[in-house]
């Protein structure tokens, strides 16, 4: 919340705050179309889970104000599997 509230001091006028987080289902490896399962991210998504919260706490303050919501799906592709 401390860091939200610095932020609101920051942004101009005006000016816009982006929130870009993952949201559920979990994301998984594939290799060829096929999955190769799941990763346990269940420790971050708690971390985005309080995050929105405390965002969603400015916003009920009239520091924030929410204008649109957009859902995505975010794909990184590699050309091997090694490092």
């Amino acid at each position: 919340m401390h860091a939200l509230r610095k932020i609101h001091e920051a942004v101009v006028p005006k000016g816009i705050l982006l929130d870009m987080h993952p949201i559920p289902p979990s994301t998984r490896a594939e290799v060829g179309g096929r999955s190769l399962g799941e990763f346990d991210d269940s420790e971050f998504m708690d971390t985005v889970a309080r995050t929105e919260a405390a965002l969603n706490e400015t916003v009920t303050e009239g520091l924030f104000a929410l204008e649109t919501e957009v859902e995505f799906d975010w794909l990184e592709r590699f050309d091997s599997g090694k490092s």
